[in-house]
């Protein structure tokens, strides 16, 4: 019985190690397309968020996901549609804004 855990504990240290790896890489390709990383793990009411980052007047709230397959991440991308979570965390920014 402890060896399904022990498996299961590797696919996750494995998914941990694959999402900052895609965490880094987003970092680095924000950098070097002109964008300011103003945080990382951002902890809100919310959640989290990945990246905080501007770049002039944009502010940009980036949740990196990383997947396995290409296939998979392709039909899970959001695209320009936003999701609720980062409606709400748009919110939070704000308020704490307005509370500096």
């Amino acid at each position: 019985m402890s060896r399904g855990r022990g498996a299961a504990t590797q696919r996750r240290q494995r998914a941990q190690r694959r999402g900052r790896f895609a965490e880094w890489l987003c970092l680095w390709h924000l950098r070097l397309h002109g964008w300011r990383i103003l945080a990382r793990g951002w902890r809100c009411p919310s959640g989290e968020i990945d990246i905080l980052a501007r770049r002039g007047r944009v502010l940009a709230i980036i949740e990196v996901k990383s997947r396995n397959e290409l296939d998979a991440a392709a039909s899970e991308s959001t695209g320009p549609e936003e999701p609720a979570e980062a409606k709400y965390a748009r919110a939070q920014l704000r308020a704490a804004g307005d509370q500096a």
